[in-house]
């Protein structure tokens, strides 16, 4: 399938406005990335995540707020999550604007700003961009949550700056950004009223995902989703072409060369190299964790947030690049 921006293809997301928190839903999640590195060569990778435990409607709402730093000079990985209740956070609904105890995200499509602390460190990030959206599957909603339609959206391609203060050091940064804003409906496309799902079942099942924004060296960027939920799975990439273009492709499920497991704090037996298989794009890259140990040791859902390097091909060229890798889901077994 393939589709141009100038097409005026009739999206049901507008990024705009969808940034806002959206009430009376199932999740809501907030997602930048920062790819950084300072004026003397140092890099790192930060990750600021607020995601709305996925639930019923009339239940209480209760936020998870994570802020994680990788080091990749000196190879140390940090990450810090706190579990918030309603009455301990703030948003907006007409402008995104998230408040918890240990981060902040606002802005618009162009410009955005995250705070995020630790214990052991704290973050100020400015990201600007040129607008550029990548509407995951094409259209930017598809079937995740069991028959519940979920949207998502990319803003890619941005530039960051800011400031990183690490075990007391503070860092001037400079860098290239991505944001992820994602939510699931109550309902299905009938209105009828879905049994949920709670995280503690699919945990408990074998039920997974995986995610990746795959950054070439050549200007493309892709959003990888491999789902396995409630008996379906779906592979596929999004790819947003230079100049705006979509191009959605099957991909070949990961599991089937996954390799170099590793058994995290959590029990998880995380794969930590993946071959993507891209056919349709003549493509095929390996995705290698740097770190095998890039857990997030969660209470309310362990997760692997992984930075990873690609070496491959696409479309029959040699590329290189680099991506974060999600997993969620049940992983206890390799």
């Amino acid at each position: 399938m393939k589709t141009k921006s100038k097409l005026r293809i009739p999206h049901l997301i507008d990024a705009e406005r969808d940034l806002a928190w959206k009430p009376g839903l199932m999740a809501n999640s907030f997602f930048a990335i920062a790819d950084v590195e300072t004026q003397d060569g140092r890099k790192f990778n930060m990750l600021v995540h607020q995601l709305q435990s996925p639930a019923p409607a009339d239940d209480p709402v209760q936020l998870g707020s994570i802020f994680n730093v990788f080091d990749i000079t000196n190879g140390t990985y940090k990450s810090s999550e706190g579990v918030y209740t309603e009455d301990e956070i703030r948003y907006e609904t007409d402008r995104m604007y998230v408040e918890t105890p240990n981060s902040i995200i606002s802005g618009d499509v162009h410009t955005m700003h995250v705070s995020a602390n630790s214990d052991w460190g704290s973050l100020d990030l400015n990201m600007q961009f040129p607008g550029q959206v990548m509407y995951n599957a094409g259209t930017g909603v598809f079937d995740f949550f069991g028959n519940v339609p979920t949207g998502q959206y990319s803003i890619v391609n941005g530039l960051c700056s800011g400031t990183l203060t690490l075990e007391g050091e503070e860092i001037k940064f400079f860098g290239t950004t991505w944001f992820d804003r994602q939510w699931s409906w109550i309902k299905d496309l009938d209105g009828n009223k879905e049994t949920m799902v709670k995280k503690e079942e699919f945990q408990g099942q074998d039920m997974h995902w995986t995610w990746m924004n795959l950054t070439l060296d050549n200007g493309h960027v892709m959003g990888l989703w491999d789902i396995h939920l409630y008996g379906n799975h779906s592979s596929f990439v999004t790819l947003v072409e230079p100049d705006g273009s979509h191009v959605v492709a099957n991909i070949k499920p990961l599991a089937e060369l996954a390799s170099e497991y590793w058994i995290s704090p959590k029990k998880q037996h995380y794969p930590t190299n993946w071959i993507v298989d891209i056919p349709e794009l003549d493509a095929k890259l390996t995705v290698k964790a740097i770190k095998k140990e890039q857990e997030v040791a969660s209470n309310m859902l362990p997760r692997y947030e992984g930075l990873a390097n690609i070496t491959g091909t696409f479309r029959g060229k040699p590329v290189t690049g680099h991506n974060l890798v999600e997993m969620v889901g049940n992983w206890s077994k390799g």
